[in-house]
C-alpha cells in the first residue's frame, strides 16, 4: 500500500530542479573535495556533458582519478628546480 502514497505525493517543480542540479554536480563536488586543479573548467564541462548518463559517469571517474598536476616534480619525472 506504499505505492499509492508515493504516486499521490506531489513535488513542486522547483524542488525537483534543485535536486536534479545537485545530483548533476556531484562530480564537481567530489573534484572540489579532492582539490583538483582547474576546478572551474571541470565544473563547466560537467555542466555541459553531465546531463547525459555517460558524461556524468565519465566526469565522476575523472573527479576520482588522481590529479597529475598535484604530484611532486620527482614523481612526474621532471628535473629538480631551485638548486
Amino acid at each position: 500500500m506504499l505505492l499509492p502514497v508515493l504516486v499521490a505525493t506531489t513535488y513542486s517543480p522547483d524542488s525537483l530542479l534543485i535536486v536534479a542540479l545537485a545530483l548533476l554536480f556531484v562530480p564537481t563536488y567530489l573534484a572540489a573535495l579532492r582539490r583538483r586543479a582547474r576546478l572551474g573548467r571541470f565544473a563547466i564541462v560537467n555542466g555541459l556533458v553531465g546531463w547525459t548518463g555517460i558524461g556524468w559517469i565519465v566526469m565522476l571517474v575523472v573527479a576520482a582519478w588522481p590529479d597529475p598536476s598535484t604530484r611532486p616534480a620527482r614523481e612526474a619525472g621532471l628535473p629538480p628546480t631551485g638548486r
